[in-house]
């Protein structure tokens, strides 16, 4: 099978065990966008557990962005997740 490059948009604790499970597997998670964590918070928030892997990690309301669609692209996304975002991702991204 051909390793696929992912960018995940994720929230609460779908998200967080998404992004632990697909890490410790074969393909590369290019972009994680996730809300901030909230210092309130505590346990697992997916922005601690992508930056605890050094994983790269943008701002969740990013998928509203239809410029999104061309990065995404230029980095060779194969296959964008979401999993409990808060935010409806553009139609350019999803086109």
């Amino acid at each position: 099978m051909r390793r696929l490059r992912l960018a995940i948009a994720a929230e609460e604790s779908a998200g967080v065990k998404l992004v632990r499970a697909l890490a410790a597997g074969e393909h590369e998670i290019v972009r994680v966008f996730c809300s901030p964590s909230d210092a309130a918070v505590r346990g697992a928030t997916v922005d601690r557990v992508a930056r605890g892997l050094d994983l790269p990690v943008e701002p969740a309301r990013r998928v509203r962005d239809p410029a999104l669609a061309t990065e995404l692209r230029e980095v060779g996304v194969d296959l964008l997740i979401n999993a409990h975002s808060l935010y409806i991702l553009a139609a350019e991204v999803v086109a």
